[in-house]
């Protein structure tokens, strides 16, 4: 299943999919296989979190990384359940999930954080409980990573 048919998936069970792309957002490089990848699991567990509707905010911009490396953000907001503050620190830890037994594995957000960290990026998760959560990935402008015009990361650029 491509991102695209999930979050038509996610339409129709959760409600709203609200787009905020940026028409001058910056061009990433980056496998697509490993970023596909990180968008389901992130569409996934937002889905999951509004299992009786609400809406997903998905919006891109340009922005920066520390040390002002020219980046974009990806955002991906919705109005589920939310995540306890106690377990906000773990959720990226491989294994971690407030799931239901047989519902997670608990390696979605671990997968994320590891292919974004192999792009150079960040990764944060904010959330309130009965509010949503908001996941924002950072990932370097092309060819701005310390001057290289070189391949990302499996990048066939």
């Amino acid at each position: 299943m491509s991102a695209v048919d999930l979050i038509h998936h996610l339409r129709k069970r959760s409600g709203a999919v609200v787009r905020g792309f940026a028409a001058d957002t910056p061009v990433v490089r980056a496998d697509p296989q490993k970023l596909r990848q990180v968008f389901l699991n992130l569409l996934t567990n937002a889905g999951d979190a509004m299992p009786g509707g609400g809406t997903l905010t998905l919006r891109t911009a340009a922005a920066a990384l520390p040390g002002g490396q020219p980046a974009v953000f990806m955002e991906f907001a919705d109005t589920g359940t939310g995540i306890q503050a106690e377990h906000l620190g773990a959720v990226m830890e491989p294994f971690f999930t407030t799931k239901e037994e047989g519902k997670g594995t608990g390696l979605g957000l671990a997968i994320c954080r590891r292919v974004v960290e192999e792009h150079h990026g960040t990764i944060r998760v904010a959330s309130e409980v009965g509010k949503g959560t908001t996941v924002r990935i950072v990932l370097p402008v092309a060819g701005s990573l310390n001057g290289d015009q070189s391949h990302g990361p499996g990048g066939a650029g």
